[in-house]
């Protein structure tokens, strides 16, 4: 009977651990993916922020080279 309780103690005291071990794994990847995610926002803002910055830029070329008077002058 003593062997029994040692034994199921021991297995117990296994499972604990595992489940532990299990959690701090599924806590590292939801991390990571979080980590990932972030990332592949920023470099989504940055696309746009490019693409609004050359957009304006040759806009504003477009005007430059218009050939039209300049009013108030």
């Amino acid at each position: 009977m003593t062997w029994f309780l040692i034994v199921a103690l021991a297995v117990t005291a296994l499972l604990a651990l595992l489940a532990v071990l299990a959690l701090v794994a599924f806590q590292y990847d939801e991390a990571e993916f979080e980590q990932a995610r972030i990332d592949w926002e920023v470099r989504a803002a940055e696309r746009r922020l490019h693409n609004i910055a050359r957009d304006s830029f040759q806009s504003m070329l477009e005007e430059a080279r218009a050939d039209r008077p300049v009013r108030g002058r």
